[in-house]
C-alpha cells in the first residue's frame, strides 16, 4: 500500500454515490508534506518530458499544480470557472460536467497565458469520468498547444475517465486508484501492482518493522544524552547498520543519525557506494543527511517524523533549504570566491591521475 492509499484509508469517508470525502488533507484543508510527496513522485513519473506550464482547473486541483511548477520552475495556469469585471473578452472556453456538483460548468483561460509553443502538464486532485480533464485538453488544443501528460493525485479506476484518456494517447499518471468503495462497510479497495518497481511507495510489513527499529534507536538515543533521531540501513532484507544522533555526545555537528549509519555502513560493508540498500530514518533528512544519501547511493528513504515535526521541537533546518535558493551573495553565511586558478591544480591533477578510484 502506497502513502496516499494509507492515508486515504486512514482518514477517507465513503458517501452514498460512491462520493469519496478527503478533503481534510487533499481539497478543503492541504496536508502540505503529502503534497511535496504527491508532486516529487509525480515528476518522476513524467521524467525526461519538457513541461513549459502546469496546467489545472480551480479550485482544488491548484494546491499540487503549485507544488508541480515548483519542481519544474515553470508558471501555473488554472482555468476558472467564474467570471468578475476583470474577466479578459481574450480567452479560450469549454465546458466540464462536475458530477459532485451535477452541473456543467464553463471554464476559461485567458489567452496571453497559454502559447502554441508550451508543453503542458495537466495536473488534478481527482480522474473520474474525465470531464475536467478533456475540458483541458480542449483549452490547450485551441490554444495550439500540447499535452505531454496528465497527472492525478486519484483515479477512481471504476469510472471511464482513466482508460478514455490513455485510449486516445496520453500519458496518465495517478497516484492512487480505487477499484472499488463500499458505503455500508466503509472499505476502499486500491488497484494493485501499479507502481514503478523502483519507486519506494509501496509499503510492507517488514518496512514498517525496518522504521520502528530506527523509532526504537532515537528513542534510546534521547534516553542517553543524544538526539531525538534514529536510522538504519538494509540490504537484502537485512539490517546492515543503526544508528542514533550523537552531535552532542561526540561534539560533532555532523553527527547526524543518518550519517553516522551511513558510515557504520560503508565499513561494514568495506565499500562507499550503498547501491541496493536501503535507509529508514526517524525523521525527513536535513539538506546535509539527504546529500549524504545521495553520494552513498541508497536506493530508497522511507522516513517517520516531517520536518514540520522536528521544527515544532525546535530543530529547524528550513533556513537551509532557503540559503540554497538563493544567490551566493545573498546568502546568510558570506560565501567568496578566492583563487580558483590554483584551486584548479588539485583538479588537473585528478584528471590525470591513472590509477583514481572513481566516485
Amino acid at each position: 500500500m502506497n502513502y496516499l492509499e494509507e492515508k486515504i484509508r486512514r482518514e477517507g469517508i465513503v458517501y452514498p454515490g460512491n462520493i469519496l470525502k478527503i478533503d481534510q488533507f487533499l481539497n478543503h484543508q492541504i496536508d502540505i508534506e503529502l503534497m511535496r510527496q504527491m508532486a516529487w513522485d509525480l515528476k518522476y513519473r513524467f521524467e525526461g518530458l519538457e513541461v513549459t506550464k502546469v496546467l489545472t482547473i480551480e479550485a482544488s486541483g491548484i494546491a499540487i499544480a503549485t507544488m508541480m511548477g515548483h519542481l519544474y520552475d515553470v508558471p501555473v495556469v488554472f482555468a476558472r470557472k467564474s467570471e468578475t469585471v476583470l474577466t479578459p473578452d481574450d480567452k479560450y472556453i469549454s465546458e466540464a460536467f462536475s458530477y459532485t456538483h451535477k452541473q456543467k460548468s464553463k471554464v476559461f483561460v485567458s489567452r496571453e497565458y497559454l502559447a502554441a509553443t508550451d508543453k503542458v502538464l495537466i495536473v488534478d486532485d481527482f480522474l473520474a469520468e474525465g470531464e475536467a480533464c478533456h475540458a483541458l485538453i480542449d483549452i490547450v488544443k485551441q490554444a495550439g498547444a500540447e499535452v505531454v501528460g496528465i497527472g492525478v493525485a486519484v483515479e477512481k479506476g471504476y469510472q471511464k475517465g482513466g482508460h478514455v484518456l490513455r485510449e486516445e494517447g496520453y500519458k496518465v499518471e495517478a497516484m492512487a486508484v480505487i477499484e472499488a468503495m463500499d458505503y455500508d462497510s466503509q472499505t476502499i479497495s486500491f488497484r494493485e501492482d501499479k507502481e514503478p518497481a523502483d519507486r519506494p511507495t509501496t509499503i510492507t510489513e517488514q518496512d514498517k518493522e525496518f522504521m520502528r527499529e530506527a523509532i526504537r534507536l532515537a528513542d534510546e538515543s534521547v534516553k542517553n544524552g543524544g538526539g531525538p533521531f534514529g536510522a538504519v540501513i538494509v540490504k537484502d532484507g537485512k539490517i546492515i547498520a543503526g544508528r542514533s544522533n550523537s552531535v552532542t555526545i561526540d561534539n560533532d555537528p555532523t553527527a547526524h543519525a543518518e550519517v553516522n549509519t551511513i558510515r557504520e555502513a560503508c565499513r561494514r560493508l568495506g565499500t562507499f557506494d550503498l547501491s541496493g540498500c536501503t535507509i529508514y530514518t526517524s525523521c525527513e533528512p536535513c539538506p546535509m543527511c539527504l546529500g549524504s544519501i545521495y553520494w552513498a547511493r541508497i536506493g530508497r528513504i522511507f522516513y517517520g517524523n516531517t520536518r514540520k515535526d522536528a521544527r515544532e521541537i525546535n530543530f529547524a533546518d528550513d533556513f537551509i533549504y532557503e540559503e540554497l535558493e538563493r544567490p551566493l551573495y545573498a546568502r546568510t553565511v558570506p560565501i567568496l570566491p578566492l583563487l580558483r586558478d590554483e584551486a584548479l591544480s588539485s583538479f588537473r591533477l585528478w584528471q590525470k591521475k591513472t590509477d583514481k578510484t572513481e566516485y
